[in-house]
């Protein structure tokens, strides 16, 4: 073919945009997910504790895309900003909980109960917030809220869950951390 041709249409075009939507998509998660490792070992200074939010982050995530797609939602360029942001609001839940977990005295004392309440707390506010936008009349911003809310709920329930599980089964209490714990 002659190389001053070039074939144009919206499905040429639209499928490029996939392509790289997908790309940007996928390196964008993996970039977010990079740099709340280093956020959380500079924090922890402990591998296995960052490691055990992590997993609580991703499977968190896993779970809201499980949901995606069992109520029929599909990834698009709002969705996937949406699971960026869940990446850096639902890691929030684990790092309170690896805090607290760390200092306890004993599995299910007060202050891990109390911890356990407050990281409940801010998973319902951030539902009742971003569960606005779910009864948006316009689709797309339907969308992102459920999103949003499937994320919130996968994150907290990881957070909950998995995370204290692993850190009972893996973690041994560190001096740093109870000492600086509370009478």
């Amino acid at each position: 073919g002659d190389p001053k041709i070039e074939a144009t249409s919206v499905v040429l075009i639209g499928l490029e945009l996939r392509k790289l939507f997908r790309r940007d998509a996928v390196l964008a998660v993996l970039l977010g997910l990079a740099l709340v490792a280093v956020l959380l070992y500079l924090d922890f200074r402990r591998l296995s504790l960052t490691v055990i939010a992590l997993l609580q982050l991703v499977l968190g995530v896993v779970f809201m895309l499980g949901g995606m797609k069992v109520f029929g939602i599909q990834m698009n360029f709002i969705n996937a900003f949406a699971t960026t942001m869940i990446l850096g609001v639902g890691v929030d839940y684990g790092i309170h909980m690896i805090h607290r977990l760390s200092r306890a005295a004993k599995a299910g004392d007060e202050g891990t109960l109390e911890t356990g309440k407050a990281v409940v707390m801010a998973a319902l506010t951030n539902i009742a917030g971003f569960g606005t936008v779910a009864f948006s009349n316009y689709p797309g911003l339907k969308g992102v809220g459920f999103v949003c809310i499937l994320g919130t709920i996968g994150c907290l329930f990881t957070s909950l869950t998995l995370l204290p599980a692993l850190m009972a089964l893996y973690v041994k209490p560190d001096a740093h951390f109870s000492e600086t714990a509370a009478p």
